[in-house]
């Protein structure tokens, strides 16, 4: 009994486990993309070898460090994805089913495991939907909105170096910035990354507009 008043009074309100969320999938660039792509993909459960092979077909996997079952894992750690056990008929394994067995007998009982995104993970993709990031970018940074489609647009017709990026920037009044009193140039890369950043481009051997990237441009043009 008291252990399950302590489990309650521990237990996270949604918006806790919303923010959790967020700090777990911002917080690494180079996967970012890749989850919020996992809990889109699981909004359908799917058998842990379906989203490991799902994971492995994305484009940023390519720079990713993690495996996708560490990956997989991670969102379930924090509250995007529900883990569901297996039996080998494909039934569902509760805690009351593993309740009083040994380690080996619970192995032995356990034969797959699914995941589905939780309504936290739902509402994650819903608040982080790419055209949405895109869309907000533009009005963000209205002084560069007609650089971003360009970039968009340049990158759509096949792969680019970031040199092509850069002389294609080169010189414009889009790479300067007023602070302090002094006219300062950023770095081309500065903006490729935020198109990075919002899902609209990836890198895979050159940079290259995204699918939901191309959907943005069509629908700004």
């Amino acid at each position: 009994m008291e252990e399950r008043v302590q489990a309650e009074l521990c237990e996270l309100s949604d918006e806790e486990k919303l923010d959790e969320l967020e700090f777990a999938v911002t917080r690494q660039s180079l996967h970012r993309e890749i989850c919020y792509k996992t809990l889109a993909f699981c909004q359908t459960r799917h058998m842990l070898r379906e989203v490991e092979t799902y994971i492995m077909g994305l484009p940023q996997y390519a720079q990713a460090v993690q495996s996708p079952y560490h990956l997989t894992a991670l969102l379930a750690k924090h509250y995007g994805l529900e883990r569901i056990l297996l039996d080998e008929e494909g039934n569902v394994v509760t805690p009351a089913d593993l309740e009083g067995l040994s380690e080996d007998e619970a192995d032995d009982l356990v034969a797959d495991e699914a995941y589905e995104t939780t309504e936290v993970g739902r509402r994650f993709v819903a608040l982080h939907d790419p055209l949405s990031r895109m869309r907000e970018l533009l009005e963000e940074e209205p002084l560069r909105a007609a650089t971003y489609r360009e970039l968009l647009a340049y990158c759509s017709s096949q792969k680019r170096t970031y040199n092509d990026l850069s002389n294609l920037l080169e010189g414009r009044d889009v790479l300067f910035v007023t602070q302090d009193g002094s006219k300062q140039r950023i770095q081309p890369s500065v903006l490729v990354d935020r198109l990075n950043r919002v899902g609209a481009l990836v890198w895979q051997a050159g940079w290259e507009t995204t699918d939901e990237g191309r959907r943005f441009l069509a629908e700004v043009q």
